[in-house]
């Protein structure tokens, strides 16, 4: 069982196997059209993967996992991109909930940033925020200082440190490293 297409395919059907015993023993049974195999690595594409009735399972580059996207390689690019996406969308919706002479009160547009879009930043971040890389932390680090600037009302020339500290909001770089248990 080394590192050949065939050995990956025993490894990976005995791991199915495990999985068919567990669910066996529980009465329980996997749904065949919605179970993917996803090995992380370089690993080909048409491994043969099957289920007890010999169904052929889908191999897959990415799934989502409870909420995170998983690759092959766990670089959590993809994951990265979309909780990226969500974040925007939540941001634009404070945008238009802000206006200068008729928005919403600073408190509590701190309040929907903290409770509406952090949350979708830092969701998981335990499992996924230790494999990024600088450019994602730079990333979403830019979208918090973004808001940071839209609660505090402060000009892009003014200071990172500055903006935060106005906006009550500690470094997106320092929130993941205690969200991951980096110290």
């Amino acid at each position: 069982e080394g590192k050949t297409k065939r050995g990956l395919e025993l490894k990976a059907q005995k791991l199915i196997k495990g999985m068919e015993t567990t669910c066996d023993g529980l009465t329980m049974k996997l749904s065949t059209d919605k179970t993917e195999v996803l090995l992380a690595g370089d690993t080909p594409d048409d491994l043969n993967v099957t289920y007890k009735d010999g169904t052929l399972l889908r191999q897959v580059r990415e799934a989502k996992y409870l909420g995170v996207t998983l690759d092959s390689n766990l670089t959590f690019d993809a994951h990265v991109e979309y909780v990226f996406h969500r974040t925007c969308f939540r941001m634009r919706a404070m945008y238009k909930l802000a206006g200068t002479t008729w928005g919403m009160r600073r408190d509590t547009l701190w309040t929907l940033y903290l409770t509406y879009v952090l949350p979708v930043m830092r969701y998981a971040i335990s499992a996924w925020g230790p494999m990024l890389r600088e450019e994602h932390v730079s990333r979403l680090a830019g979208k918090h200082l973004e808001a940071g600037r839209m609660l505090t009302g402060l000009t892009r020339s003014t200071s990172k440190w500055v903006v935060l500290a106005e906006a009550g909001l500690q470094e997106f770089s320092d929130m993941l490293k205690a969200d991951s248990l980096m110290f």
